[in-house]
């Protein structure tokens, strides 16, 4: 995310959907996103999107599952449940790793009288998503990959 939005591929429509047909053709899609117009679509929907804010989550699997002798990843339907859970009503959710700080407490303050019609300012803090434990991955502001592929 962070090299395509530097080099200006967002604000490149031809190479946008250039890349959608490679991906397309080489990585098997799920039949909403095997279009490229879609992913094309999905980019520019994201675009502007904070980057602390954009996580890659890896699916849940295990390796080691006696039920199922010789295969090579196994999913751990429960996390993947809770996962999609949050994924599908479009709740925020964050890893154990990246967790962020508690929000602050706002003391509320006397309300001052508002002219009519006025709304009144709110001094509600907003929640911290829910920690999801078991999940990997990073955001896409992590520069860890990169410094680790330059080492």
């Amino acid at each position: 995310m962070r090299t395509v939005r530097g080099d200006g591929t967002f604000t490149d429509l031809p190479r946008l959907l250039a890349l959608a047909n490679v991906a397309s053709r080489n990585i098997q899609l799920s039949t909403s996103l095997a279009y490229p117009e879609t992913m094309v679509s999905m980019a520019l929907a994201i675009k502007d999107i904070d980057l602390d804010r954009l996580v890659f989550v890896q699916y849940p699997g295990a390796t080691d599952d006696p039920a199922y002798p010789g295969k090579v990843v196994v999913p751990i339907r429960g996390l993947a449940d809770t996962l999609f859970g949050n994924i599908a009503p479009d709740e925020p959710f964050s890893l154990a790793a990246q967790a962020p700080p508690e929000a602050p407490v706002v003391a509320e303050e006397p309300a001052a009288e508002q002219p009519v019609g006025t709304p009144a300012p709110t001094n509600a803090a907003t929640p911290a998503p829910e920690v999801v434990e078991g999940l990997t991955g990073r955001t896409a502001a992590d520069e860890s990959c990169a410094e680790a592929a330059r080492s």
